[in-house]
């Protein structure tokens, strides 16, 4: 899988890791199946910021040029 998530040691949005043990605990819990692809992302990291994180467009907007 290439690289999803931007590696920074001191993000605060990255949340302690989890296991597979976790994920299906709170499966269980919500009554719902997360996608595999969804499980890898978090079992790789849990949350933080994404390395492709905007959209190009070519409508303005207010927070990019």
């Amino acid at each position: 899988m290439k690289s999803f998530w931007e590696i920074d040691d001191e993000d605060y949005y990255t949340l302690k890791k989890i296991n597979a043990e976790e994920v299906a605990k709170a499966e269980k819990k919500l009554g719902v199946t997360l996608p595999d692809t969804y499980k890898k992302l978090i079992l790789e990291q849990n949350g933080g910021y994404i390395v492709h994180n905007a959209f190009p467009t070519s409508h303005p907007n207010s927070w990019a040029e």
